[in-house]
């Protein structure tokens, strides 16, 4: 009985989101990928599943804190966020969705 159950709960999170880089790939992957703007300015890419919106939301803000930790300031704010839809196919059979979000690391 215990298998039946352990089965389905380890296909669910074999097909999560992951948390880790992007890969930019013939095939697309899921992760994130940042790009420095200015001194205190980042865009940050999360690529996630659908279905998991509030996931990708939370590790692109994940992301956000990192960047601004490693270059040592103490808080962040968001000024941009936007979520978009791609199909990577004609056939509509691989799609996810993409978290942009632009923050300024502010020193406290």
């Amino acid at each position: 009985m215990r298998k039946l159950v352990f089965i389905p709960m380890l296909l669910l999170i074999a097909c999560a989101t992951p948390y880790e880089p992007y890969e930019d790939s013939f095939i697309p992957t899921y992760g994130y990928s940042d790009t420095q703007l200015t001194e205190n300015t980042f865009d940050v890419y999360f690529n996630y599943r659908p279905g998991e919106v509030q996931r990708g939301r939370d590790f692109a803000m994940l992301r956000s804190a990192e960047i601004c930790e490693h270059h040592s300031y103490s808080l962040f704010s968001i000024s941009e966020q936007e979520t978009t839809y791609s199909d990577s196919s004609s056939d509509d059979v691989m799609l996810w969705l993409n978290s942009q979000t632009v923050l300024n690391c502010i020193q406290n």
